[in-house]
């Protein structure tokens, strides 16, 4: 047997041993760490990248087969490892999947109570200033709607996002009148927060960060 393919052989073997967890650990800890506006090309990249090794791989094992006995146990390795390769492809997949589908928005009802007549009730403006917090903004602005204090302007300030979470909140803004979206260039958080001040028409403000969430009755 050639330098060259015992060469192969061992790195098969070597993949079919160590591989397969530490690739799925290591796209764990990506999918961790990648939980931001690019969250969706990170999951994408993660499994296209452990498709081309799975795809190398049983490259590399056929080139080896074709040129041993099935039964040698230098092609078994090889098989072994293409098996291997195919299973990490499989658990990643399925790992984004997973995690895609957790991080999906649920859907909001229309707020019935947006409307309603609230006396004397004094009005709350809550500010909410983001950039890029497309993976937080859904929950934050669920847990402002969900308040038991009714009598709410929600002013949604996107200062320049790049990740489209802006699209979330006009999605909520078409859902419940009481949510107000204000679009406007990057200049920090302070100047964003000096925009809602003067869009603001409530007797009470309240500032609320993007990936803050409220208790019910806060």
């Amino acid at each position: 047997m050639s330098d060259e393919i015992e060469n192969k052989a061992q790195g098969l073997d070597d993949f079919a041993e160590q591989e397969d967890e530490t690739v799925v650990l290591e796209v764990s800890e990506a999918l961790k760490a990648g939980a931001t506006d690019a969250f969706e090309v990170v999951a994408a990249r993660a499994t296209e990248g452990v498709e081309r090794v799975a795809a190398n791989f049983e490259k590399a094992a056929a080139n080896i087969t074709a040129q041993l006995d099935s039964e040698n146990p230098v092609a078994k390795a090889a098989t072994a490892a293409t098996e291997s390769a195919a299973r990490v492809t499989e658990n990643v997949t399925a790992l984004v999947d997973e995690v895609l589908e957790a991080r999906r928005p649920q859907p909001i009802e229309p707020d019935e109570d947006a409307a309603e007549d609230f006396g004397d009730k004094p009005k709350v403006s809550i500010i909410v200033p983001f950039y890029n917090a497309a993976s937080t903004l859904h929950r934050t602005l669920v847990s402002i709607r969900m308040q038991t204090y009714r009598n709410l302007e929600i002013i949604v300030i996107d200062d320049g996002s790049t990740d489209g979470g802006e699209l979330e909140a006009l999605r909520v803004a078409e859902l419940d009148s009481r949510v107000h979206l204000i679009r406007k260039a990057n200049t920090g958080v302070s100047g964003t927060r000096n925009v809602g001040l003067d869009a603001a028409k409530g007797d009470w403000v309240f500032f609320c960060d993007a990936d803050d969430w409220l208790a019910p009755d806060a």
